[in-house]
């Protein structure tokens, strides 16, 4: 397996070509990319922050998705 390209944030490309499952894979790494570089940087107090009505925060959102 080759090495990934990277975009210019750091975050692995889908593969253009692929089967589903390896396509459902690389789109779901490429997410996990995108919400770790919008949220480097934050200190935990803003992690922790509650926006609206909602009971999730930025950090809880962090902790589901690397479940």
């Amino acid at each position: 397996m080759s090495d990934p390209v990277l975009d210019d944030h750091g975050r692995p490309e889908p593969p253009a070509v692929a089967g589903e499952a390896d396509t459902l894979l690389g789109f779901l790494e490429f997410l996990r990319a995108t919400v770790a570089w919008k949220v480097s940087g934050l200190t935990d107090e803003q992690l922790a922050v509650r926006l609206a009505s909602s009971t999730m925060t930025l950090g809880g959102m962090l902790s589901h998705l690397a479940f």
